[in-house]
């Protein structure tokens, strides 16, 4: 687990407490005076050391590059259904829908439903969005580090490979 998620494991987990009125190991002579509220969370989007990425996978109510869209509960039920799936049978990465790579040139680190609204580079993204933490070996990296003249990059998102049941629903 990567220290991203177990920091915001940690947080979710102590919010959740004192909401509850329970007791944690959080110390109020602790706290930083000067603290960002949730909206200001910044996630790096590309760790260049690492060739690590971070990517929306779903965010609820937001249209994606399919036309669909995705209630909350809709998102999060497909992070625990792929999640299974992945523990159990694995899933392999894929490239532009037509093909999966499965030699380790891209590797699904983490993956998790953010516990706050926050912005992942310079996107604002809601809380309940599914992100995955993406690592690239040095072939691949570029495709998706690398602007191309038109400012764009190779590879700019990824797929989970899902399915589900279209309803003709329309957001309000």
């Amino acid at each position: 687990m990567s220290k991203f998620r177990e920091g915001l494991d940690k947080l979710s987990k102590a919010i959740q407490a004192l909401t509850k009125g329970e007791d944690t190991d959080f110390q109020p002579n602790t706290v930083v005076e000067d603290v960002n509220p949730p909206e200001d969370t910044l996630i790096k989007q590309l760790k260049q050391e690492e060739r690590i990425s971070v990517e929306i996978i779903a965010e609820p109510y937001v249209v994606d590059a399919h036309g669909h869209w995705y209630s909350e509960e809709t998102v999060k039920q497909g992070y625990q259904d792929f999640d299974e799936v992945l523990k159990t049978d694995g899933i392999p990465m894929n490239l532009f829908h037509v093909k999966d790579v499965e030699d380790g040139s891209i590797t699904l680190k983490d993956h998790y439903v953010l516990p706050c609204d926050c912005t992942i580079g310079v996107t604002p993204v809601k809380k309940g969005t599914w992100v995955a933490e993406v690592q690239w070996d040095e072939k691949t990296w570029p495709m998706r580090s690398t602007p191309l003249d038109n400012g764009h990059y190779e590879c700019e998102g990824l797929s989970i490979k899902g399915w589900g049941t279209i309803l003709d629903n329309e957001i309000d």
